[in-house]
């Protein structure tokens, strides 16, 4: 992706603290990533939620990852839920991050692209384990 800058742009400076408290990283820097499980827990209001979008989830929560290895530490958080079928999953839309994916310039790719591709990423890590043993999900 090459995004044109608009005049105020800078190129981001990795490995140091920002201004706006990002840790600015490429996607191609994810592989480099090491997530532990920081949290998980059940909220029922997350379950409510799921509920109203018609999503058939049986239990739902929360859960935040960190990589200590970077300086400063990144942090992920997501909302997940589970189906009839054991299936963990994450809830749509529910990514934070203190993380903000740039382009090859070094320019941000902005809040709502860098989500979605933070999303894309974490379904491709073992998450689920983690927090099924973190949490001693039932087997349905």
């Amino acid at each position: 992706m090459d995004l044109k800058s608009d005049g105020r742009a800078v190129p981001a400076y990795f490995d140091t603290c920002s201004h706006d408290g990002y840790v600015r990283v490429s996607a191609t820097q994810l592989a480099s990533v090491t997530l532990g499980l920081l949290y998980a827990a059940r909220d029922e209001r997350v379950l409510s939620d799921a509920w109203d979008l018609g999503l058939p989830a049986c239990h739902a929560g929360h859960c935040e990852w960190i990589d200590t290895n970077w300086r400063p530490p990144m942090t992920f958080g997501w909302s997940w839920l589970t189906d009839r079928d054991r299936t963990c999953r994450m809830f749509p839309n529910s990514v934070t991050s203190n993380v903000m994916i740039v382009c090859a310039r070094g320019y941000d790719v902005g809040p709502d692209h860098t989500r979605s591709l933070l999303a894309d990423w974490i379904n491709t890590l073992p998450w689920t384990a983690s927090v099924r043993a973190h949490l001693a999900l039932p087997v349905l």
